[in-house]
């Protein structure tokens, strides 16, 4: 077992090693909210562990400043404890390609 990067990283995928395209959302949320941010490090100084008691916990990140809330809305979906719930990729692009469209 390699190293897991636990800041992008679903919760269900650290605690039982299962990866799917749901724990991919999750991670993709995160990269999100990177790209919103402009490069700012998820969880700032946080450890690991602050990082996984947090999450488990319920804590999201915050809309990056000037960040659409219709983006931070995506974000926290991609986020969703249940991983059932998160968006499926082609729901997330259909969301972005009206935010962009969208006057």
């Amino acid at each position: 077992g390699g190293k897991i990067p636990v800041r992008w990283t679903a919760p269900e995928a650290i605690r039982y090693r299962k990866f799917s395209s749901a724990s991919d959302v999750w991670s993709y949320g995160i990269l999100l909210w990177e790209i919103m941010s402009f490069g700012e490090r998820p969880y700032w100084t946080w450890d690991n562990f602050q990082v996984m008691d947090r999450v488990e916990g319920g804590y999201r990140l915050p809309a990056p400043m000037k960040c659409p809330k219709v983006i931070h809305n995506l974000m926290l979906d991609c986020w969703d404890k249940e991983k059932t719930s998160r968006p499926k990729f082609a729901d997330i692009v259909r969301r972005l390609d009206e935010v962009i469209r969208s006057p």
